[in-house]
């Protein structure tokens, strides 16, 4: 391959790296993760269903902590862990029960 033709691009919106060499797209690639971590009040529905998830759950956790700047609460809010993990879940219209 000549590196001088090569080159890459990662779409930040739906974690996909498409890369280039000389015109031709050569790999199409999808990252995934599938690890729970985070707090549970801006935690995206695709990590709490734990099918795999990719930076879009990022954009969904900026939402989440700009609604709560603006607000003054998180969108999900509740006193019991498993009421807010029902409504993450319900948001997407997901049948999870926490």
């Amino acid at each position: 391959m000549n590196i001088a033709c090569s080159s890459s691009f990662y779409n930040l919106f739906s974690s996909e790296a498409i890369i280039f060499a000389c015109g031709q797209l050569l790999v199409y690639i999808y990252f995934q993760a599938y690890s729970t971590v985070g707090t549970l009040d801006y935690m995206a529905p695709e990590v709490l269903l734990k099918k795999g998830y990719g930076m879009e759950c990022d954009w969904w956790s900026l939402g989440a902590i700009m609604y709560e700047m603006l607000i003054g609460y998180p969108p999900f809010c509740s006193d019991d862990p498993r009421i807010t993990c029902r409504k993450v879940a319900l948001s997407c219209g997901s049948p999870l029960f926490c």
